[in-house]
């Protein structure tokens, strides 16, 4: 999944599209980090709490600590790196606001791939740039970030405060 863009398509649009795109990682990389708080302070927690409780050697002590780390990692992998290295490129964006916005009915997608000026027949070129004229009025009045869940990280937040 590239950051690139397939086409030079609308600059309106593209702006949109990116905007979705930031709240995509924003949304991931807080849920990240929430459940990363989270999964600490629960673990640190339950292992004072054995160790308290039970008096543990320091071998008992080092695995309890291994363990934390391999789950804290494994978090780190799963909710903060994965935003960095797998963001949605502009045509999956486009795609994700059609299938959340469908009044759109594929132009969208359609403005984000193709280019006017790389057409040397002039009316398909006019019927592109006709299409991506009407994709930016119809953009104008939706909200484009609205297709991107934040209940997970909603979720995470709360649990990670309440905790």
């Amino acid at each position: 999944m590239s950051s690139v863009k397939t086409a030079r398509s609308s600059e309106m649009l593209q702006s949109r599209l990116s905007g979705v795109r930031a709240k995509h990682l924003y949304v991931g990389l807080g849920t990240g980090v929430a459940w990363l708080v989270l999964a600490a302070v629960v673990l640190l927690g339950v292992g004072m709490f054995l160790d308290w409780k039970f008096d543990l050697s320091k071998d008992i002590r080092t695995v309890l600590l291994m363990g934390d780390v391999v789950v804290l990692l494994v978090i780190f992998a799963k909710h903060i790196y994965t935003p960095f290295a797998e963001r949605p490129d502009y045509e999956e964006v486009a795609l994700e606001v059609e299938r959340g916005i469908p009044e759109f009915r594929s132009r969208l997608i359609a403005s984000t791939q193709m280019e006017p000026e790389a057409e040397k027949d002039q009316t398909a070129a006019m019927f592109i740039r006709a299409l991506v004229k009407q994709t930016e009025e119809m953009s104008r009045s939706q909200d484009f970030s609205r297709v991107v869940p934040a209940e997970g990280f909603a979720k995470a937040a709360v649990w990670s405060v309440l905790v």
